[in-house]
């Protein structure tokens, strides 16, 4: 049997994504491993120090990682869609359950990446700009696992 251009770069938009969305984990874990491991430190470090790890240790792979997560939820939806044209998928495109199962994971990829931007404060933003931290983590990271839930689950059925 002879695959079809289309499905090869189907095939080839689905790999990529989860190639990317791999990178985006080891980031994350990395980023949650960190604080657990300067707390089994003897001694330590001096405060400025430990600001400086936890900013380019922990903060800056969140939103990085968070990065990943959209560009590879989007290349595997556009490939479930067959189409990478959001205005082409909306007019041509019967959506499946494998489509709206990635479609879900890209909004949890949205949440994720919008929770790590408005809890972790990476940019100098005024003080009367800042949003309290819990509404970050709960807006990106409450809802976003929601997202990521649903789609597990459609995704689930739609391979059964």
């Amino acid at each position: 049997m002879v695959a079809s251009a289309d499905a090869l770069r189907q095939l080839e938009a689905q790999g990529a994504g989860a190639v990317i969305v791999w990178a985006g984990t080891l980031l994350y874990n990395s980023s949650c491993i960190t604080p657990a491991v300067l707390a089994t430190l003897t001694s330590p470090p001096p405060a400025s120090t430990l600001a400086a790890v936890l900013h380019w240790a922990v903060k800056v792979p969140n939103i990085i990682a968070g990065c990943f997560f959209v560009m590879g939820s989007y290349l595997a939806w556009a490939a479930a869609a067959r189409s990478p044209n959001l205005l082409h998928i909306c007019q041509h495109c019967l959506p499946t359950g494998s489509f709206w199962a990635f479609l879900l994971y890209l909004l949890g990829s949205v949440g994720f990446l919008t929770g790590a931007v408005l809890s972790e404060a990476v940019f100098v933003i005024p003080a009367s700009v800042l949003i309290d931290e819990w509404f970050g983590m709960f807006v990106g990271y409450f809802l976003g696992s929601l997202c990521f839930l649903s789609g597990s689950y459609l995704g689930m059925t739609a391979v059964t």
